[in-house]
This record gives C-alpha cells, sequence and structure tokens, in this order.
C-alpha cells in the first residue's frame, strides 16, 4: 500500500514513518523542507498542508493518508495556530484526499478532545474529528495520551520536562485531584496505525491510544527525575500559582509550558471509561515507560529516594464523548478557545 504520511519529520512522524516502511508499505512524506526528512527508504514530496495545490498531487497514487501534523504551542507571529494546522489542514487534506480517491485516512487526534475543555488546542483537534467523519472516506482516529520515546531533538512533552530538569534546582508539582496521565510510546502509536491502515474492522471507529501504566504528575516527576540522574528537588504548589506567570509568560517559547497546557495537565490525560484498551483490539504489544526510561543510558535512581511505581490500574471515572457533527452547525463551528457545546 502507498501510504501519504504528513507530519512525518515530527516527535511522532519519524517512529511511523520506519515502523511503515518496515511493515512493507510504500511510504510519501510530505514535507515543507525534504532535508529534514531523515528516515531512509521515504519518498519526500514537498508541499505544505496549509497549500491546497500541493495537497492533490500528493495525494495521487495513494491508497492511505495517516494526518500526524500538529503543534504544541501557538505563535501566531509565524501564522503557527491550532485552527490552522489542526482543523484547516486536515479540511485541505481530506478534500485532496477525496478527489484523489484515496481509501482510508487515519487522523491523529488527541486524548481530551472528547471532553468539550474550553482550550483552543482540544477545539481544534475537535472541529478537526468532525470533518474527518464527515468525509466520504473510510476513517480512524486515533486519541493518544502523551508519547514518548521519540527522536530527542523533536519538541514533546518529554523533551520539555527533560529540559526542566537539566537547569532548574527545583521543580514544583500540583496537589489535589486530576494531573493524572498514561503515558503510550511512540512504538506503540506506531504500531496500531500500521494495524488501522490494513484491517476492515477499524472503519468509522475511535481509539484512545492510553499507555498501561498510569501515573500521578508528581510520580511521574519523580520517575524521570530519578532515573535519569537528576537532582531538582520536587516541591508542592498550587495549581492557581503555577497557572498565573504561565498566563503572561506562556507566548513566550522560553517559558516551559503555557496556561492551557497547564489547564490540560489539570484535566489528566488518561483512558476515559467506556473506552476500550486499544492494545488488544489492535494487537499491539504493551510498553512500560519506566522500563524505557532505564533504557538508553546509565541511570541510577537517588538511593534516598525509591523510583515512583504506576498508580494501580483503577477504572477510568469520565465519561466518554464523541464530537458529534450535529454538535456543530454549519457557519458555526466554534473557534479557538471557545467552549464545545
Amino acid at each position: 500500500m502507498r501510504v501519504l504520511v504528513t507530519g512525518g519529520t515530527g516527535y511522532v512522524g519519524e517512529p511511523v514513518l520506519k515502523t511503515l516502511l518496515e511493515q512493507g508499505h510504500e511510504v510519501r512524506a510530505l514535507v515543507r523542507d525534504p532535508s529534514r526528512l531523515r528516515v531512509a527508504g521515504a519518498e519526500p514530496f514537498q508541499g505544505d498542508v496549509l497549500d491546497p495545490a500541493t495537497l492533490l498531487p500528493a495525494s495521487q497514487g495513494c491508497q492511505a493518508c495517516v494526518n500526524l501534523v500538529g503543534v504544541l504551542r501557538e505563535e501566531p507571529e509565524r501564522g503557527v495556530t491550532f485552527d490552522k494546522l489542526h482543523y484547516q489542514a486536515t479540511r485541505n487534506l481530506l478534500t485532496a484526499c477525496q478527489q484523489a480517491e484515496v481509501r482510508r485516512f487515519v487522523q491523529m487526534s488527541a486524548n481530551g478532545a472528547e471532553r468539550g475543555l474550553p482550550y483552543a488546542y482540544f477545539v481544534s483537534k475537535a472541529k478537526a474529528e468532525v470533518a474527518v467523519r464527515a468525509s466520504e472516506l473510510e476513517t480512524v482516529i486515533l486519541r493518544p495520551s502523551v508519547i514518548y520515546g521519540g527522536p530527542g531533538d523533536r519538541p514533546s512533552f518529554m523533551g520539555t520536562l527533560e529540559s526542566l530538569f537539566s537547569w532548574a534546582p527545583a521543580v514544583p508539582y500540583f496537589s489535589g485531584p486530576g494531573f493524572e496521565l498514561a503515558p503510550v510510546s511512540s512504538r506503540e502509536v506506531a504500531l496500531a496505525i500500521g494495524a488501522c491502515l490494513v484491517r476492515p474492522d477499524v472503519t468509522g471507529k475511535i481509539f484512545h491510544l492510553c499507555g498501561a501504566e498510569v501515573y500521578s504528575y508528581k510520580d511521574l516527576l519523580r520517575l524521570v527525575r530519578d532515573l535519569g540522574g537528576h537532582k531538582s528537588v520536587l516541591f508542592p504548589l498550587p495549581y492557581a500559582l503555577v497557572r498565573l506567570p504561565a498566563v503572561w509568560l506562556g507566548k513566550q517559547r522560553w517559558f516551559p509550558a503555557t496556561a492551557d497546557m497547564l489547564g490540560m495537565l489539570k484535566a489528566g490525560n488518561i483512558r476515559p471509561a467506556g473506552a476500550p484498551d486499544f492494545h488488544g483490539l489492535l494487537d499491539v504489544p504493551e510498553d512500560s515507560f519506566k522500563e524505557w526510561l532505564l533504557q538508553g543510558r546509565d541511570r541510577q535512581s537517588r538511593p534516598e529516594d525509591e523510583p515512583a511505581e504506576p498508580l494501580p490500574r483503577a477504572a477510568p471515572t469520565r465519561e466518554l464523548y464523541i464530537p458529534r457533527i450535529e454538535d456543530f452547525p454549519p457557519g458555526e463551528l466554534p473557534g479557538a478557545g471557545e467552549k464545545i457545546p
């Protein structure tokens, strides 16, 4: 199968390209700058998801498309916004794929896009989901939790934490409910995408790609610190006190998080109630976040502090919600920052 992949030079994109090639697919990577494509065997195709004129020729001859384009923070001065890169880009791709008679479309969304929370990132992802589900293609939507295991020189949540521990003598964690994470590896995500490209029983379905281990934010920080050989002190801090400077400084690229990032972190990022475990459904072996941290370099735990253990696999508590087309009447799709009905 020839597969068009967008976002192939990103944190998730490179592992996905490698996996699809290993599975025997012909892979065409849509890239703005072909020199950034580092995966041997992938065919570079110069184009831009925001330039519809480049997308039809990129899609022609392909049987499937995997849309991995995504950004963690906006830079409006450079034309980088969630609405453009997540929603408008998806619409452009869907149009091109339909015209090129591409059969299957796999959309990378985000765990939490279904919750109706008033964060621009989630709103743009939810709008893109609605567009995907309204198309005439065979579609699959994937909602990953926090992803680890991609190339270290690409922007990522884990990269932000590692960078923070590399210079900060003290790092705050938040007290109170929420802040639970289920990290999923880039390998698990790539294998799930591979399964969704070829299996006939997944069309029209949505999968929450959440790892088997669930951590509180405090325990995840402690694990990254200890197994990464860092010496930063962890200390509790009320969420409101952390969010306040993020409101003012979050627009600066050097600041580790925006206010919306903190809000999404507080909301938690685990598999919702009613959502099945994707590992069994897609035949994807489970990876361990803790084991990944232990691999790759000599990491020693702090002698006075045992590494954190994952929380018990308690039943998820939040309800499953799937954005519907009727939630967004024509011409009335919510803009960035507006709450989803």
